[in-house]
This record gives structure tokens, sequence and C-alpha cells, in this order.
């Protein structure tokens, strides 16, 4: 495993832990994967509570690309459950986190 995948990783791990502890959230989940309406990915964290669902997408460096590539994923995700209420948000490695929806 290369450096970028350990971060990546560490990262994740990091996060759902720190969303478990706040006790906000019923579930909280680590790289779940999905296979519906034809659309197929695998989510870093999700998050949910209640009927709304927190898909947390890490990236492991803050680029523009690395930021639209998010919001690629989080619209595949929207578009695969559209009976959620999903609220996607953007993480770089730096910690600046962005809210897309």
């Amino acid at each position: 495993m290369d450096k970028q995948n350990k971060n990546h990783r560490r990262s994740v791990d990091k996060l759902a832990n720190r969303l478990s502890s706040k006790n906000y959230y019923d579930v909280v989940l680590k790289n779940p994967t999905y296979e519906v309406n034809g659309l197929e990915g695998e989510l870093d964290v999700l998050a949910i509570r209640g009927r709304i669902a927190h898909y947390y997408e890490i990236k492991t460096n803050d680029t523009t690309s690395a930021y639209y590539k998010a919001i690629e994923q989080i619209n595949r995700v929207q578009m695969a459950f559209p009976m959620w209420n999903v609220r996607g948000i953007y993480v770089p490695m730096n910690g600046r986190i962005a809210r897309i929806e």
C-alpha cells in the first residue's frame, strides 16, 4: 500500500471514529459499497441520522481536480439513492471541509 492510500485509510478511520464519538448519528459506516439503479461505487464514510445521510468524500490532496472528482462521486450517490436526503461533504487532507449539495 502506497503512502497516499495509507494516508487516505488513516483519514477515513479518524473521521469515522470522530463522527461515531459525537453520538449525533444513528449509524456511521466506513467504506460501504453500493450497486443500485445501474450505479456503483464506494463511499468513504456514510453517516445516517433518521432519513438524512451525510456522505463524506475524503481526498488526499486539495486540488481543483480532486474537488470536482468528489462532486462527481457525490452526484452519483445522489442519483443512486434519490429517496435519501443526501448531503455530500468533501474533506481534503488539509482539513478544510466543504459541503456539497
